[in-house]
């Protein structure tokens, strides 16, 4: 009876340990955007400043238009955190003409202004990598090419 007991001690701590990692696991890993973090126009940001954070998703479970976090070098913002969109998946055509971001041959709309951006020819983005865009466009893929997956933190759910 004792053996009896002890087994079902051990399925009840597995169970609790497997509730714990699938349930609150995922509400404590947020993201937080700085105040000053001006890289993207979120309407109603103030409402927002922090994020829940699906952590260690293969960029081929990405889809554009998802919201995305990423990381930032030392000094670029106060948390080292980047918040953008999802513009193109490995193997998607992206280019930059008469100030417009092309994916695809299409206008991506979440893209910020690009008049003052120079055109830029066919870019095809490699594998493991995502082309995510921001509005002001200083630490997105426009500035800085395909994102690696190392670089991304997690997918962001609630993101307006």
């Amino acid at each position: 009876m004792d053996l009896l007991k002890q087994l079902l001690v051990y399925v009840v701590l597995i169970v609790a340990i497997w509730l714990a990692a699938t349930f609150l696991l995922p509400l404590l890993s947020r993201a937080s955007m700085a105040p000053d973090y001006s890289e993207i126009d979120v309407p109603d940001v103030e409402h927002y400043k922090t994020y829940s954070l699906e952590q260690n998703v293969p960029v081929r479970q990405l889809s554009q238009g998802q919201a995305v976090c990423y990381r930032l070098t030392k000094g670029e913002s106060t948390n080292g955190n980047g918040f953008g969109y999802v513009a193109a998946i490995p193997g998607d055509t992206v280019e930059i003409v008469g100030g417009q971001l092309l994916v695809n041959g299409s206008p991506y709309k979440r893209s910020g202004p690009l008049a003052s951006h120079p055109d830029e020819g066919r870019l095809v983005v490699p594998e493991n990598h995502v082309y995510v865009v921001t509005t002001a466009h200083s630490t997105d893929s426009v500035a800085r090419g395909p994102m690696p997956a190392a670089a991304l933190r997690g997918r962001i759910a609630e993101f307006p």
